[in-house]
């Protein structure tokens, strides 16, 4: 019998996963409205606990969505042409371009991606935010393992204007504590006004179910093994 569990970081199908279902269901249907309550998420949690599947179970759920857009984003790299290059490239995808689009050509992107002047840039971005918000189409961004640096608190201050000016936006990032505590805090000017998301450890009982039914061993067994993970999806 082949186990479908690993030591490591493995690539088993999410939708095999524990369901925090309650915690899902709250920010799904929060997301997808046209005015949500919170316009940012910060998924938060110790090391291994499994914020990355996740933050990854919402992006499957939200590609099924036609209104909706998924940029996914690497933070070390220049945010702002990230964010450009996956907009050209979902319209593309979609085939939301028209003749009314005058501005979104190839030569024109390929320009703004090697240019080191953020304004230019930063303005195209509008434009194709402007397009996708008159085709009622939203923007949910997503950053894996966030960290503080410059290009995360420059970009996060560019979020923040373009949310002033009431583009279809959403952003749900993770990262543990200690590289996101000045995302939190009111004080520094690159913070953003997120609503955390604290991810609790994996409950004992739902992991042993899984690997009862998976490895085919009686409960007791399956709950020896389950305790010592501590609830961590890594372990699991």
């Amino acid at each position: 019998m082949n186990s479908p569990f690993t030591l490591g970081f493995g690539t088993t199908d999410i939708n095999n996963c524990i369901e925090r279902t309650s915690l899902e269901r709250s920010i799904f249907y929060d997301v997808i409205k046209k005015e949500p309550i919170n316009k940012t998420y910060l998924i938060n949690g110790g090391r291994a606990i499994g914020k990355t599947v996740f933050m990854y179970k919402f992006i499957e759920k939200f590609r099924t969505k036609k209104n909706l857009i998924i940029a996914q984003i690497v933070f070390k790299e220049e945010m702002l042409k990230q964010l450009l290059s996956e907009l050209y490239k979902e319209i593309k995808n979609r085939n939301l371009v028209t003749n009314d689009l005058v501005l979104l050509n190839k030569n024109k992107l390929d320009y703004f991606l090697k240019s080191n002047d953020i304004n230019p840039i930063t303005n195209f971005i509008k434009v194709l935010l402007t397009y996708l918000k008159d085709k009622d189409v939203k923007v949910l961004i997503f950053i894996d393992e966030v960290s503080d640096t410059k290009e995360v608190r420059f970009f996060n201050e560019t979020y923040s204007l373009l949310l002033k000016e009431k583009f279809l936006l959403g952003l749900i990032r993770n990262g543990i504590y200690e590289n996101i505590k000045s995302f939190v805090n009111p004080l520094f000017k690159s913070s953003l006004n997120a609503s955390i998301v604290y991810l609790d450890p994996l409950p004992i009982k739902s992991i042993a179910r899984s690997y009862k039914e998976n490895l085919n061993i009686n409960f007791d067994l399956a709950l020896k093994f389950a305790s010592f993970t501590k609830g961590h999806a890594y372990s699991y």
